[in-house]
């Protein structure tokens, strides 16, 4: 069903990641501008790339644990699951859960000396 979806809409990865990345800047310009000092703003800026960056590394690491998994036969994908209103819901919760953290990690950090 989501496939079926994403296909009548013509979204493909291509556009999954314009949107993941929309949603990234809008994090960076949030955590960048809620203070008025410039050097809080620019440490939490600095922070929350180098979250971001983490999350990207680790999304990279786990493609390739992926890949080789499926090389050597191991394939635990449940299509079912994927079509099911619970995975579009969980989903959106664990998303949310990642922009939540990344604005409470940002925000922690400090002035640069």
């Amino acid at each position: 069903m989501v496939k079926e979806i994403f296909q009548k809409k013509g979204t493909d990865n291509e556009t999954l990641r314009t949107q993941r990345d929309i949603s990234m800047g809008i994090i960076a310009w949030f955590v960048s501008t809620r203070s008025k000092d410039e050097a809080v703003n620019k440490s939490r800026k600095e922070r929350g790339i180098l979250i971001a960056s983490g999350f990207i590394a680790g999304g990279a690491l786990m493609g390739v644990i992926s890949a080789l998994l499926l090389y050597f036969g191991f394939n635990w994908v449940n299509h079912e699951w994927f079509e099911s209103h619970s995975a579009e819901i969980l989903g959106l919760v664990m998303f949310s859960g990642i922009v939540i953290y990344m604005i409470w990690d940002s925000m922690r950090a400090k002035k640069e000396d």
